[in-house]
């Protein structure tokens, strides 16, 4: 009896030994087969983030309001057409004469003053012929000598400027100026008035001023009724810097066919600092001209060289 149990014994002890060599090198294999392969990803792992493009540059509205009475933006397309309450703004132009045969002869500087007295409203003297460019010249200081210039200083621009709309991006404007367009040899008055509107669409602006003046004291061909539709188109091209397009179209009422003048100028503005400016401008201030204006096209060349102070 004792011979049998051990019998048995030894069958169940073989057949145990036998049943675990055969786990222990499945285990193993299983290991092995498992390093080998790579890991699974795990369940619901977020993919891989993809590259934002790079941003492209948009004038912040919000740290750089349009309309903010207190303020003044920085972002040359941004500037609203009437400085606020209590602001001076003076733009020093040195216009030199590149036409064909006249290099330099003369240099004109239109300057251009403007005081902040409300929110809306805004006085101004300046320099320029009838609204047009201050690249275009023939206006203001003039310097090249009595062959050149009637006088060094024989024309000013007082007028009022008031802002009718300030909403989002679309900005619109009255003015009256008293133009007296020469003071020698004879003295010849007008008074202007038009509108200006600005639209703001991203980086881009576009602004515009038409305006009528009519001779007041001593009307003749000289002072007789007159139009100019300046226009400038600009881009934002950095915080920093604007680049501008100016043209539009100008003439004398009762002889349009021989005085109309479109100008053609391109331009720079460079932010310095909060209130300072400075640019350049190229003009052909008659790229488009009636029979009367000479001398024409590209042999009339303008090179315009500006600063800009705003205060506070």
């Amino acid at each position: 009896m004792s011979t049998t149990s051990g019998f048995h014994r030894a069958h169940n002890l073989r057949r145990s030994t036998v049943r675990l060599s055969v786990y222990v090198a499945a285990s193993t294999s299983l290991a092995a087969i498992a390093q080998d392969q790579p890991a699974a990803p795990p369940t619901g792992a977020a993919p891989a983030p993809e590259v934002a493009p790079a941003p492209q540059y948009v004038p912040d509205r919000a740290a750089s309001p349009v309309w903010t009475p207190g303020g003044y933006p920085d972002e040359y397309i941004l500037r609203p057409l009437t400085v606020p309450p209590g602001m001076f703004q003076g733009t020093v132009p040195v216009v030199l004469n590149l036409s064909q045969g006249g290099a330099f002869k003369p240099v004109w500087l239109p300057l251009d003053m403007r005081f902040g007295m409300t929110e809306q409203f805004e006085l101004f003297l300046s320099g320029n012929d009838l609204g047009a460019p201050m690249a275009v010249g023939h206006g203001g200081i003039c310097l090249g000598g009595a062959r050149y210039c009637p006088n060094w200083y024989n024309n000013l621009n007082l007028g009022g400027h008031y802002s009718f709309l300030k909403r989002g991006t679309l900005e619109l404007s009255g003015f009256v100026v008293a133009e007296f367009k020469q003071f020698t040899p004879d003295t010849l008055f007008a008074i202007d008035a038009g509108v200006a509107v600005k639209y703001v669409a991203g980086v881009f602006s576009v602004k515009t001023a038409p305006r009528i003046g009519v001779g007041a004291y001593r009307r003749s061909a000289r002072n007789a009724e007159g139009m100019g539709v300046p226009i400038q188109i600009a881009i934002q091209a950095k915080p920093e810097i604007a680049i501008f397009l100016d043209t539009g179209v100008f003439a004398s009422m009762n002889q349009f066919g021989g005085t109309w003048q479109v100008p053609l100028g391109i331009g720079a503005d460079l932010f310095v600092r909060h209130g300072v400016d400075v640019g350049a401008e190229f003009m052909l201030p008659a790229l488009g001209a009636g029979s009367a204006v000479t001398p024409k096209a590209a042999d009339s060349r303008t090179l315009m060289l500006y600063a800009v102070w705003r205060s506070p």
